[in-house]
């Protein structure tokens, strides 16, 4: 029972958008000072139990 299995967060962020009609893909808009993915990412790996992330992006970004 020692033995833990990492865990990594899979996030995607690969939308463009188009709903809310903005030039900026949501993931990359401000809020408070950092990028909404950023905002994701620091309260997924602020997790103790979750050891990495992938972020899954658009091959054009």
């Amino acid at each position: 029972m020692g033995n833990s299995v990492p865990v990594w967060a899979i996030v995607p962020a690969a939308g463009i958008g188009t709903r809310m009609q903005s030039d900026i893909p949501k993931q990359y808009l401000a809020f408070q000072g950092k990028t909404l993915i950023e905002h994701s990412l620091d309260r997924l790996l602020s997790h103790p139990k979750i050891d990495g992330a992938v972020v899954v992006l658009r091959e054009d970004d």
